[in-house]
């Protein structure tokens, strides 16, 4: 799986201004994991933007949006810009069926990783080249957040 994380606020209303109607999607597959897509941060940032004046129509949380399963997100005809909760394999598909509607990325790509459900801990294994210091780093599965390097679970587990 991808190991994703999340780009600052601040970096995602550069991408928006205060005439779009948005809607969110959310991929439930890597980015969940990566706690970049979780249904409660998808609610959160969708509040934040109403908070901050932005025009949040709805949003959705799919399975899979790299695949075409992104067409279950029904766009209204005033949705003029999507907030894509995904990797970068995601928000490329959302660009192709979604022509012509301004895309806002909200996470960088980190690399391949391995999960262990059980310890609810990931692994980066593969980072890509831009992020090599991210290799044998492990983050809590479901919210992304760092682990200390002493707690290294996921090397435990294999180690037994």
């Amino acid at each position: 799986m991808i190991f994703i994380k999340s780009r600052s606020y601040e970096e995602i209303t550069k991408q928006l201004n205060q005439n779009d109607v948005v809607t969110l999607i959310g991929c439930q597959s890597c980015a969940r994991s990566s706690g970049v897509s979780e249904t409660d941060k998808m609610r959160e940032l969708a509040l934040r933007l109403r908070a901050d004046g932005y025009k949040v129509k709805d949003g959705y949380a799919i399975s899979d949006i790299c695949t075409p399963k992104v067409l279950y997100a029904k766009l209204g005809k005033d949705v003029s810009a999507v907030i894509v909760l995904s990797c970068s394999a995601g928000v490329a598909n959302v660009k192709r069926y979604f022509q012509g509607i301004k895309i806002v990325e909200t996470s960088e790509d980190i690399g391949l990783a391995l999960a262990d459900t059980d310890k609810k801990v990931m692994k980066v294994t593969l980072p890509y080249e831009s992020n090599i210091n991210e290799r044998g780093k492990e983050y809590r599965l479901l919210t992304g957040d760092k682990l200390n390097s002493d707690d290294n679970l996921f090397a435990t587990e294999v180690e037994k």
